[in-house]
């Protein structure tokens, strides 16, 4: 990506030359500009609070308090995910009710269903081990259940694994796949409100005629 600012600055001969009147002219529409950038900022602002929800705290224990046949969770690399969708997998008395609970890291690593594997540290698990758990974690769990919060205690770091799972501290709320492509169509919809609807066009409109510089990043 070229490192040239967006607006170049002219020669100096070309400034010279450039009519003292035009650069005036240009000045009530910064001072517009500039007088609209917090209506521009709280808009992008709250569109971006909506697309980003903080996730809640838990610990082990209430993984195993708060799992239900009804609500279900566990926790992989210390995301906490709600596999309640998967209740034919996960409830009571189905073929992996075992995880419901648990932070379920090790024993997806080893692909074994062993309650000693639960809620346990990695140091011991191998580099072949760990990119197996790496594709667990994205094709089965994030791909198809959401996450809904941050383990507190995980029985490991789990920081030192940010380089497959992505930054601990920052773990979002996130949708399934298939969720998040209909969330998308259903964002399209145009709200019936009207005082919303005028909100959002001014918020467009202003966004698209200020000046880069002026925008928050």
């Amino acid at each position: 990506k070229s490192a040239a600012p967006e607006f170049a600055m002219a020669h100096s001969s070309e400034k010279d030359e450039a009519p003292k009147a035009g650069a005036a002219s240009g000045w009530p529409f910064l001072l517009i500009s500039a007088a609209c950038l917090p209506i521009s900022m709280w808009y992008q602002h709250s569109m971006a609070g909506n697309l980003q929800t903080q996730v809640a705290a838990y610990t082990l224990a209430d993984l195993q308090q708060q799992s239900e046949d009804d609500h279900i969770l566990l926790a992989v690399w210390g995301r906490v995910f709600d596999v309640s969708a998967g209740k034919e997998f996960y409830g009571k008395g189905q073929s992996y009710a075992i995880f419901a609970g648990h932070d379920c890291t090790k024993a997806f690593a080893l692909t074994r269903r062993h309650e000693g594997l639960l809620d346990q540290g990695l140091e011991d698990l191998t580099e072949k081990q760990l990119r197996h758990l790496n594709r667990t974690y994205w094709e089965t769990y994030v791909a198809k259940y959401p996450v809904v919060g941050r383990l507190e205690d995980p029985p490991y770091q789990a920081a030192d694994y940010d380089q497959f799972a992505g930054p601990f501290a920052e773990v979002q709320y996130t949708r399934p796949r298939k969720a998040s492509a209909a969330a998308t169509k259903e964002s399209v919809r145009e709200s019936r409100c009207p005082v919303t609807r005028a909100a959002r066009a001014v918020g467009n409109a202003l966004v698209k005629l200020l000046p880069r510089q002026l925008l928050p990043n």
